[in-house]
């Protein structure tokens, strides 16, 4: 729409009877009441001209409610996927530092190097170490294999012991088991000794009276001289046998000190053992120990050469070459170039329309054109206050896409209701965002808050109502307060 303005002049016309009209009153008036009515007449007419001076002739719209595209734009930053700060591992001067800040560096490339003189030293020394270790770990396998023989050893004696206990024993009790038999054989004896010496005395009677012969009586004697004969036998064999009890007791007693001994040569030699195979342990702990210190020294020389761990650039230098870096300390920071991604925060109630995989399009403002990605990651904790949702975007690979940028992306919803007027309406005021809207004849100006933009109509958040009629292109001396001539 176009618009237009008249300046409307004064009425010569008016202006001549005015005049006209004061020159008479100034004429017939003849005292100072006459004179006084005529010059207010004149001050009167001459302010209803002056209210005629100039009207402006605008074109005018209705602030109206009506259904939008309810889209929502969603803002976010281009991010790498992949950022490191590298420290110093060691501590030590700085000696060399070969990138600057916007520097490309690829996997594997040296950024710094460390003074590591101190750590060549504890090599040296650790190195050194290795050897004794191993001296007294073969000293100490020595002292066991020796301790174990002498542990074979006792644990021979022992079981010879036992043996010797075992076969005293036997002979104790085979001792006793014949002194038994001989003590039977002896009461048989003395059993039939006496049968035999009543037997001898009857011979005796009987040959005396002439009822039996000689040789019966004979017969009885030898009888009777063969069993004390054994008896004698059987006793002589009971004291043998004991004899051979005490004997065997004594080996007994013998066996069971000689058994006492070697176990307790036994224990004592595991007890050897077992202390040389803690030296053992304690020798390999040594060289275990000696031998990392080799390791440690030969990582920590490693660690005085700092490199990238993956392509990118280097976005921060935290340090400068010659001073000292503590275990730990910041030297730079590398970014990934290769592999970016869109972070954005959705609000809970639009994170149901992200799905992982779902492939969108985030326009970058610094490059004005949209680029291709997919959704990758969708964090699954909502910021307690502001109740959003990170959601992440990797993007296609795009050599002039680089961290940092802003970015937008829109997503489709169903449409809603706003209030909404014609963008041309909307001026600006000493820095203030409104328009003029129509009141009667009038125009008053109204600072207003607007959101988004829909083809030539703007959003109205605040400031107007609907049915409120505002300027169309509204002159720049317009000001709160001009009459307007409106056309629609």
């Amino acid at each position: 729409m176009t618009h237009s303005f008249l300046h409307v002049t004064p009425n010569k016309h008016l202006i001549h009877k005015i005049g006209t009209v004061g020159l008479v009153g100034l004429l017939v008036a003849t005292s100072g009441g006459a004179g006084w009515i005529a010059a207010r007449s004149d001050r009167e007419s001459v302010a209803q001209a002056a209210t005629e001076i100039q009207r402006f002739r605008v074109s005018t719209a209705l602030v109206e409610r009506a259904p939008i595209p309810a889209d929502r734009v969603l803002t976010g930053v281009v991010e790498p996927v992949d950022t490191v700060t590298l420290a110093s591992r060691v501590p030590g001067m700085i000696r060399e530092l070969s990138v600057e800040e916007g520097d490309r560096v690829r996997a594997g490339d040296p950024i710094a190097f460390i003074d590591v003189a101190d750590i060549q030293a504890q090599r040296t020394q650790a190195e050194a170490s290795v050897p004794q270790a191993q001296a007294s770990l073969s000293a100490a396998q020595s002292a066991y294999l020796a301790a174990q023989s002498q542990q074979n050893q006792a644990y021979a004696s022992t079981l010879q012991a036992q043996a010797f206990l075992a076969e005293s024993q036997t002979r104790h009790d085979q001792a006793i088991s014949a002194r038994e038999q001989a003590v039977a054989q002896r009461q048989e004896a003395q059993a039939e000794l006496a049968d035999a010496k009543l037997n001898q005395r009857r011979m005796e009677m009987l040959q005396a009276d002439g009822a039996v012969s000689l040789s019966r009586l004979d017969e009885a004697n030898t009888r009777v001289a063969v069993l004390e004969a054994r008896i004698d036998q059987a006793q002589a064999e009971i004291e043998r046998r004991n004899s051979a009890i005490e004997q065997a007791r004594t080996q007994i007693e013998q066996a069971q000190a000689q058994q006492q001994q070697a176990q307790a040569q036994e224990q004592q030699a595991q007890a050897g053992v077992e202390q040389a195979q803690a030296g053992v342990v304690q020798a390999q702990s040594g060289v275990v120990q000696a031998q990392a210190g080799v390791d440690r020294a030969v990582a920590d020389l490693d660690y005085g050469t700092v490199t990238a761990p993956f392509d990118g650039v280097v976005t921060r230098k935290h340090t400068e070459v010659g001073a000292m870096a503590g275990a730990g300390q910041s030297i730079v920071t590398i970014e990934s170039t290769d592999r970016l991604r869109f972070s954005i925060p959705v609000p809970e109630s639009l994170i149901g329309q992200m799905r992982l995989n779902q492939a969108v399009t985030v326009y970058l403002d610094a490059l004005d054109r949209e680029v291709r990605g997919r959704i990758n990651q969708i964090v699954p904790s909502a910021d307690p206050r502001a109740h959003n949702f990170t959601v992440k975007i990797a993007l296609e690979g795009d050599s002039t896409v680089i961290p940092g940028l802003f970015g937008r992306l829109k997503l489709a919803s169903s449409d809603r209701e706003a209030m909404l007027m014609p963008k041309m309406a909307v001026v600006e005021r000493l820095g203030i965002q409104g328009v003029y809207v129509v009141d009667g004849e009038t125009v008053h100006f109204r600072s207003i808050a607007t959101g988004a933009a829909h083809d030539d109509w703007v959003e109205v958040f605040s400031g107007l109502n609907s049915g409120d009629r505002v300027v169309l292109s509204p002159p720049s001396d317009l000001r709160d307060g001009d009459l307007v001539a409106s056309v629609n």
